[in-house]
């Protein structure tokens, strides 16, 4: 008659055991989630009809096709990058996603160019649900309604654009691309990358640089980038205003830098322009200056002479507790200040009879205020 109770605790095991197991599955779960979530920037987009603006006015500038090749994901390393399209092709697209490409034609068609060609093609990747596991689910040519989200009439597989670039290099004498600087600022080269494919490609086109045109295109903002500009400033004051508040003695520079971060992220930052510049200052002395010319000399002593105690004044003068703390300097070397001010006063005054107009009271004041707590 003992057996049932025995039963009991074995039974609250095996539902415990089980209740372990489904909340484990349900970490990974959301862990795998979070991953994929994490695998691409966040972008908040224009509208489709904005990009479609920018290259119809694009293709109305030039005369010859247009081939652009974005970013491949391959251009780092880091188990920590996150990906962000190239940004002229984003800025032509508003497509996100690696291993992309883009073909426009010119506004202007060529006699021999076919009238019933499609204008604009955007090439993609195709589906590999493999990868797709690691890095998230991306768009490929043949998904559904793929014209409607990208924003582009006809949308092809990427392994088609060598094929194309060929056949309009028999019909164009050139091509526009965005060729690499003369000299490389670091990072990948991206753009040197495109011209050799393009070069393999298209042997006998010659290539044009359609950097000036895009630059000039983006000097003039859309009223969706001058709202995400506005966005990104706020959350740049946000920060300021935050770190501010946070400042007391004892605290790190990364400290007041992992607050300004956080509020962009909070405030739906995609990534950081560039890393926060905190520093602190201490109190130091000014660096010597180059040596005037002889006929300057003298006036630049005078001038010095007249301001050397206001100049003295404003570096030395206790606004707040935490500016003496950071400005602290050893009291031998204030009175040191503070008697070599007094004797070029006097010097001052002994040579012009009386002191300069408007010196007397700062004078007396810092003769004040030499004396302090520290």
């Amino acid at each position: 008659m003992y057996s049932r109770p025995q039963r009991r605790p074995a039974r609250r095991k095996r539902e415990f055991n089980a209740a372990a197991i489904l909340s484990i599955l349900i970490c990974l779960a959301a862990c795998l989630a979070a991953n994929v979530a994490r695998a691409q920037e966040r972008r908040e987009r224009e509208p489709n009809s904005v990009y479609l603006e920018r290259r119809a006015k694009l293709a109305a500038q030039v005369d010859c096709p247009v081939v652009l090749l974005g970013l491949t994901g391959r251009e780092e390393s880091s188990q920590a990058y996150i990906f962000e399209q190239e940004e002229n092709f984003y800025y032509l697209t508003g497509h996100n996603e690696e291993g992309a490409g883009l073909i426009i034609l010119p506004a202007k068609s060529s006699g021999n160019d076919a009238s019933n060609s499609p204008r604009e093609i955007l090439y993609l990747p195709g589906k590999n649900p493999q990868k797709e596991k690691w890095n998230g689910v991306r768009m490929s040519p043949g998904d559904p309604g793929i014209e409607a989200r990208t924003g582009f009439a006809t949308v092809r597989p990427f392994a088609e654009i060598r094929s194309a670039v060929e056949n309009l290099a028999k019909t164009y004498p050139c091509i526009y691309t965005i060729l690499p600087y003369e000299k490389e600022l670091g990072g990948y080269p991206h753009e040197k990358e495109g011209v050799d494919w393009l070069q393999q490609a298209a042997p006998q086109s010659k290539l044009k640089d359609l950097r000036a045109q895009i630059t000039a295109m983006r000097q003039i903002k859309s009223p969706g980038e001058i709202a995400f500009l506005q966005r990104a400033i706020d959350l740049t004051v946000d920060s300021h205003l935050e770190a501010m508040r946070m400042m007391r003695p004892g605290l790190h520079e990364y400290e007041v830098a992992a607050k300004m971060v956080e509020v962009h992220a909070m405030g739906g930052s995609e990534a950081e322009g560039y890393a926060p510049i905190v520093g602190r200052t201490k109190f130091h002395r000014a660096p010597l200056r180059p040596a005037l010319p002889q006929n300057r000399r003298r006036r630049h002593r005078r001038d010095r002479r007249r301001s050397a105690v206001l100049r003295l004044l404003r570096r030395y003068h206790p606004h707040h507790p935490r500016q003496r703390e950071i400005h602290a300097a050893p009291a031998r070397d204030l009175q040191h200040r503070a008697r070599r001010a007094k004797r070029r006063a006097r010097r001052a005054q002994t040579r012009h009879g009386s002191m300069p107009k408007g010196q007397e009271e700062p004078l007396q004041n810092f003769l004040r205020l030499h004396q302090f707590p520290w």
